[in-house]
């Protein structure tokens, strides 16, 4: 499928009002660059947050991204719990692949984007969900199966966009199951679902793990013997 990314942006921007958007939205939260050239991870999460405009933004710039760069409420640049769990993340994945000296360089490497582009104080305040969701699945749907989507890892901070991304990968692309595994994240029973999907030519794993704003399952002792099996098997 002919799919380039400015019909993405087209999209997004046409039917933020149609669906009654009020507060701006956001698809990429990496720079541009990293759609074409990435580190093979994609970090996906489920919407931008917040309860006042800001300008929308379609994707980062000069290889900034937001986990990195930003300020999130009253917490300095890159010290929200969010944005400490996924340095966290990226520095233990780097230590098995030895892709830089500095594993924020790996972050910066990295496509990450929302499922869903437009802005909103919680996943129940969206506005039009259902019709959302419809054109979220649709931006997604011609994302994968475009020139774009090249990865080894897609990592789903949250539930909700994992289930989608396996219901479009399922039934919308060439691309099969080949396993599907649990395994601890050492936080209570919680567990990381890590499904493998491959075709003739790509291979790589879906992994669903808990908000980690909530479940703060990186740079603790409790559980750390379950998060180095988890990291092994998603890095391998």
């Amino acid at each position: 499928m002919k799919f380039e990314l400015s019909e993405i942006e087209n999209i997004i921007i046409k039917n933020e009002r149609l669906l009654s958007h009020r507060i701006g939205w956001r698809f990429i939260n990496s720079s541009i660059e990293t759609v074409l050239d990435n580190s093979g991870i994609a970090i996906i999460t489920l919407n931008p947050g917040g309860n006042i405009y800001e300008q929308p933004v379609f994707a980062l710039n000069n290889r900034k991204n937001a986990y990195l760069d930003e300020n999130w409420g009253d917490f300095p640049k890159g010290q929200d719990p969010i944005q400490i769990q996924i340095k966290a993340l990226f520095k233990e994945i780097n230590k098995r692949w030895s892709y830089n000296s500095d594993y924020k360089e790996l972050i910066r490497d990295s496509f990450m984007a929302h499922l869903i582009p437009y802005r909103s104080n919680s996943y129940d305040d969206l506005s039009n969900k259902k019709e959302t969701i419809f054109l979220s699945k649709y931006i997604w749907s011609s994302f994968i199966n475009s020139k774009f989507f090249d990865f080894k890892i897609i990592i789903c901070i949250g539930k909700i966009q994992f289930e989608i991304l396996e219901e479009i990968l399922t039934n919308e692309t060439n691309f099969e199951k080949l396993d599907s595994k649990l395994i601890s994240t050492g936080w209570g029973n919680y567990k990381s679902e890590i499904i493998t999907f491959s075709n003739i030519t790509k291979k790589f794993k879906l992994v669903y793990l808990q908000h980690l704003s909530r479940f703060k399952i990186f740079n603790r002792k409790e559980g750390e013997d379950s998060v180095k099996k988890l990291i092994d098997y998603i890095s391998d």
